[in-house]
């Protein structure tokens, strides 16, 4: 039983490790087109603590928006199989992960919810990033939960939406019509205008902010998806 413990531990960690190589071939490999470049440049500089947002389905291109040291950020991984692989695969790539979900868990701590909460909001008092996909780990597919915004009005930091899209790519049949991005590309980045979320947030206001956000990050995936020549994929 040790032993194919073992042999599956292994298997996780040469599969993150492929995963990392590849997310960095794609990345050093690509053109990339970046708007708003100058809201990360303004991060950096205040030494400001945020949390980054992006669609679940984008995941192989999320370590495009990082180009030095400057930005050490945190992601947020699912307690899942598949999260011990893309774990191994951000350790590779020199970024630290948090376990568990920040869904509604209502008292049941099964996936992490309490622990995870508790270190986002460690790593966000110490000026941290905390990159979360609001639609995953399971879906729906491009709708956006109140995980992110809720742990933003406790630690009174703003969200940054950012989109990615890439020309060559192919599209996986999964869930979140997973995109697999090919290397040798041109791609495109989008940073949105920062959404503010003080501790005086009502959860009313909350749920109007949810569904804004999600609209911001849907019209922009439209956008720089037929940026790259792709028709927009139908959000159901």
């Amino acid at each position: 039983m040790f032993k194919r413990f073992m042999e599956f531990k292994l298997i996780q960690i040469i599969s993150g490790l492929l995963i990392a190589l590849y997310m960095l071939l794609v990345k050093h490999t690509t053109k990339w087109s970046i708007e708003n470049e100058t809201l990360l440049n303004e991060i950096i500089k205040n030494d400001q603590a945020f949390i980054l947002i992006t669609w679940h389905s984008r995941l192989l291109m999320l370590n495009a928006i990082w180009n030095d040291n400057r930005l050490k950020p945190y992601v947020l991984i699912s307690k899942s199989r598949d999260g011990a692989i893309i774990t191994n695969a951000c350790r590779f790539l020199g970024v630290k992960t948090i376990r568990g979900s920040i869904k509604n868990n209502k008292g049941n701590n099964s996936k992490g919810g309490k622990s995870a909460s508790h270190e986002i909001i460690k790593a966000l008092n110490n000026k941290g990033c905390i990159i979360i996909t609001p639609d995953g780990p399971s879906g729906p597919r491009q709708y956006m939960k109140n995980g992110a915004l809720r742990i933003a009005r406790i630690a009174n930091v703003p969200i940054y939406p950012v989109i990615f899209s890439i020309q060559k790519r192919k599209i996986f049949k999964t869930w979140d019509r997973f995109v697999f991005p090919l290397p040798f590309n041109k791609g495109k980045i989008i940073w949105s205008n920062p959404v503010n979320i003080s501790k005086k947030t009502t959860d009313r206001e909350l749920e109007n902010i949810q569904i804004e956000i999600e609209n911001i990050m849907n019209d922009l995936i439209d956008f720089a998806d037929s940026a790259c020549g792709h028709c927009p994929i139908k959000k159901n």
